[in-house]
């Protein structure tokens, strides 16, 4: 793991951060550069770790995280996801850099993209207390999915996409990817309950948005002890693009999209399927989900509420026109 350290601070600084940071994300470099500006213009001591996986991650946050003030992670979702299990359960916060594709935990907590900004809420903002998604005892901060999702982010969605498409690079992926998918069946018990489902597509969300901008539920809360679910029926291109639209809009009465929003469920499915979370495959079916109240401590603005807006839908036409 290499390190860096600022200069050391005259006096008792303002804060003390450990930053751990992917450089392999997709906005690394410069933009860590313009936050560690911002560390060091407001007096802050702070230590720089570029961790080589995600075991190196969770062992560096649980070597330093007692000593200091707040854990800056800078990178994607799936950085962050790394990161939880070091700091679920206990008093250190959480502050994000968002230097991802997607960053939806970001855009959830209202954190600004630019990465002068996000360091200034790692310095000066408040803490508040979030809740975790847990599928087979592994954590995850924005939506665990199964089927369509899991393809189009392994087949689908390349370097040269991300760039492109930046947010909208997930929902590229998925339209890409739609017409070679099968259907498959599923077993869903909510709420003492069983559903059986056919589905392209599963999703099982904490926060409020993931692929980029896309919400799980139009009132879904990272705070509100809830797991928003639903599932994409079988149907032909059209009607993929119209379920899709119902789900970017967060759910509409009369759409097919079946939902449900319960503290626990679990999802039996004819074989194991790969179980997709922040950008990671972290389970496979059967899989138990449950919603962990309070799990998770962030630095947030206080101020702000979703302050990162869903890509345009402009942009999102014009991504569509290209891949179907």
């Amino acid at each position: 793991m290499l390190e860096t350290q600022s200069q050391p601070h005259r006096g008792e600084p303002r804060r003390r951060l450990a930053v751990f940071a992917n450089a392999a994300a997709g906005r690394a470099g410069g933009p860590l550069d313009a936050a560690l500006a911002v560390f060091e213009r407001c007096g802050v001591e702070y230590r720089c770790h570029w961790p080589a996986n995600g075991d190196a991650l969770r062992a560096g946050i649980a070597a330093v995280a007692a000593t200091v003030d707040a854990v800056v992670v800078a990178g994607g979702d799936g950085t962050v996801n790394a990161a939880l299990g070091a700091l679920a359960g206990g008093t250190t916060p959480l502050a994000v850099l968002p230097l991802g594709t997607a960053n939806d935990l970001a855009r959830t907590l209202g954190i600004p993209f630019d990465p002068a900004g996000a360091a200034a809420i790692a310095v000066d903002g408040s803490v508040h207390r979030i809740d975790l998604g847990r599928v087979n005892g592994r954590y995850f901060c924005n939506v665990a999915h199964i089927g369509l999702g899991v393809r189009a982010r392994n087949e689908g969605l390349g370097e040269g996409d991300k760039r492109r498409w930046r947010a909208l690079s997930y929902p590229v992926a998925l339209l890409r990817t739609a017409g070679r998918l099968r259907s498959f069946r599923l077993e869903v018990e909510v709420d003492g309950r069983t559903e059986r489902l056919r589905a392209l597509h599963f999703a099982v969300g904490n926060g409020r948005y993931y692929g980029g901008g896309v919400p799980v539920q139009a009132e879904a809360g990272i705070d509100d002890g809830l797991l928003d679910a639903y599932c994409v029926p079988p149907q032909g291109r059209l009607g993929l693009l119209r379920a899709a639209w119902d789900v970017w809009r967060g759910g509409v009465a009369g759409s097919p999209v079946w939902r449900a929003q319960a503290q626990v469920l679990t999802v039996r499915t004819r074989r194991h399927r790969r179980i997709l979370a922040d950008g990671e495959i972290i389970a496979y079916t059967p899989a138990t989900f449950e919603v962990c109240p309070g799990e998770l401590p962030v630095v947030i603005d206080p101020g702000s509420g979703d302050a990162a807006s869903a890509p345009s839908i402009q942009r999102l036409w014009q991504g569509v026109r290209n891949v179907v």
